[in-house]
């Protein structure tokens, strides 16, 4: 607790011990709905925290996979003309046969 805080409660309780004794529940009642209103808000506050720490433990979660996935594809020794989306019906790869090949120089 810093010293400020220390020093407030001890001025608190000194200016309690001079006040009449109706004056002292008067102010213990104003003080309790004051103590109890800061609870009420830092319980909500506390709820809202919640949220945003589980949305971001989920994104975390996420990111770690796409990560993981990354380094996997990374690992994989591909051909170089491999490609992600392969076309449906791609062509016979090779020389066609017979008269089918091109032009001849004799």
């Amino acid at each position: 607790m810093s010293t400020l805080v220390i020093e407030a409660e001890v001025v608190a309780r000194e200016r309690l011990s001079s006040q009449a004794p109706a004056e002292r529940i008067l102010w213990l009642e104003v003080e309790n709905a004051r103590l109890r209103a800061r609870v009420h808000w830092l319980e909500g506050d506390k709820k809202r925290t919640d949220r945003i720490i589980e949305k971001l433990e989920a994104r975390a979660g996420e990111l770690l996979r796409s990560i993981e996935e990354l380094r996997r594809a990374a690992k994989r020794q591909a051909a170089p003309h491999s490609k992600n989306n392969p076309e449906p019906d791609p062509q016979r790869p090779g020389r066609k046969a017979g008269k089918a090949y091109g032009a001849k120089a004799y």
